[in-house]
């Protein structure tokens, strides 16, 4: 498989992020069964969470 360097940065971006959350969820103890992106789209958006949403950016959440 060939992935060009944006593909890259942002498979690797995603990975990080998933290590966030789940880092977040364990510190935390949150029980929640959550998957999918946590701020997109805004209509399941996950319970417990705050995201901010800023023109073009990705979503970024901003309360636990």
């Amino acid at each position: 498989m060939c992935m060009t360097l944006t593909t890259y940065n942002l498979t690797f971006a995603f990975e990080k992020k998933v290590d966030a959350i789940t880092s977040i969820k364990s510190v935390y103890g949150v029980k929640r069964d959550w998957e999918g992106d946590p701020c997109a789209p805004t209509a399941y958006l996950w319970n417990g969470l705050n995201c901010s949403y800023h023109g073009i950016e990705f979503p970024r959440i901003t309360a636990l």
